[in-house]
């Protein structure tokens, strides 16, 4: 009796596992999934273009908890001034922001920008969809999905 709940818990530890690693697998997937729809109906959006100029880059520190206590990130945002379709002059802080700053001040930029929202906007250099980070979440959800189909096969071979 013993040693056949010792094997159900076995089965038990086993199929969540694989539950857990699918479960991880599928989350990563759609998450990746979801920044390409984002970055393509931005993209859709944007379909007016300028010349803009970078004004000055707004300097943004959060702070972040990590395993040696508490991490200070600084981030540069350029501040970006165009002209929009209807003649009003825009002056727009970018919300992805790097460090070192991805842009010069006085330096010139394409400016794509919905016409209806000129506050959304992309500039050339934009990685909205981090294309790398995309690639990686769906190879570490394909991971997960092969650890998971490992689970589930020592599950069934233990049978």
């Amino acid at each position: 009796m013993l040693g056949r709940m010792a094997m159900d818990s076995e089965y038990i530890l086993i199929a969540g596992g694989a539950l857990m690693f699918a479960g991880f697998g599928i989350a990563l997937i759609r998450t990746a999934a979801g920044m390409k729809k984002q970055a393509r109906e931005k993209a859709t959006k944007c379909t007016a273009q300028t010349t803009g100029r970078v004004i000055r880059n707004e300097k943004s520190v959060t702070t972040r908890n990590s395993n040696n206590g508490r991490r200070r990130i600084t981030a540069y945002h350029p501040v970006v001034r165009f002209t929009d379709n209807m003649g009003k002059t825009q002056e727009r802080t970018h919300r992805v922001g790097t460090n070192p700053p991805s842009y010069e001040e006085g330096e010139a930029v394409m400016v794509s920008y919905d016409p209806k929202h000129p506050g959304t906007f992309i500039l050339p250099k934009d990685n909205d969809g981090s294309p790398m980070l995309q690639k990686f979440l769906i190879l570490f959800g394909a991971i997960c999905f092969l650890a998971a189909a490992s689970f589930a096969a020592i599950g069934f071979l233990a049978v």
